[in-house]
């Protein structure tokens, strides 16, 4: 985008997928983008309602960055494309939480899920990630037709099924997850050790640790 001399903004994408922590952390990223629309164009009708005190003439950049006056007045701004670009990709995170590294990837993988092959095909995503210190990176991709039949945008949202597989999920009490999570640190580096647990529960075809030996490899069996 840069190479042909586009002008970025919140509009040059169709679909955003953000690093997310959590969720309120993604609705602050993509805000803070209609901010800098604002900046890139402070006469654009879009901002029309923005009080002067907003102008980068009476806020300095750096104030703008910890301003929850600034978040509050750009977020209603912001409010249609978010849930136009961010919504479609923010399922999976919104109900499993942060995955961490793979969190952009996984939000990826959620707008292909909920998106039908023919309406991405050729859009633009825009994949933003960023750690804890000062690096970050937001690129844009584009989903094409596959040059064979084997990983099409269809095939990919069937196998992976996201909303069936979290529909599946088996609801525990606080209890037994506190259970379970005392199992897990009472066996901590432990060999020889074998697991205790059921595996009833376990879909078809998942790996499970069977034990661990006095070397501490590890064998795994299958259900």
């Amino acid at each position: 985008m840069a190479r042909t001399g586009e002008v970025v903004t919140a509009s040059s994408f169709d679909y955003l997928c953000f690093h997310s922590p959590y969720h309120k952390l993604v609705q602050k990223g993509y805000t803070r983008l209609a901010y800098m629309d604002y900046l890139k164009s402070p006469t654009s009708e879009a901002f029309a309602g923005v009080s002067e005190e907003m102008s980068p003439a009476s806020m300095t950049y750096e104030k703008s960055l910890e301003s929850r006056d600034l978040d509050a007045a750009f977020r209603p701004i912001a409010a249609a494309g978010f849930s136009s670009a961010v919504g479609p990709t923010s399922y999976l995170s919104k109900n499993i939480g942060n995955c961490y590294t793979g969190a952009v990837f996984f939000n990826l993988l959620s707008l292909v899920n909920d998106v039908a092959e023919a309406e991405l095909l050729g859009k633009r995503v825009g994949m933003f990630s960023y750690g804890s210190g000062s690096v970050a990176t937001l690129y844009s991709i584009r989903p094409r037709e596959p040059t064979s039949g084997a990983f099409t945008l269809g095939r990919i949202a069937e196998t992976t099924a996201m909303r069936a597989r979290l529909d599946a999920r088996i609801e525990c009490t606080p209890e037994e997850f506190a259970e379970a999570m005392g199992m897990r640190e009472e066996a901590y580096d432990k060999a020889p050790h074998t697991p205790a647990g059921p595996t009833e529960h376990m879909a078809a075809g998942t790996y499970y640790l069977a034990g661990i030996d006095e070397q501490h490899r590890r064998t795994y069996e299958r259900v």
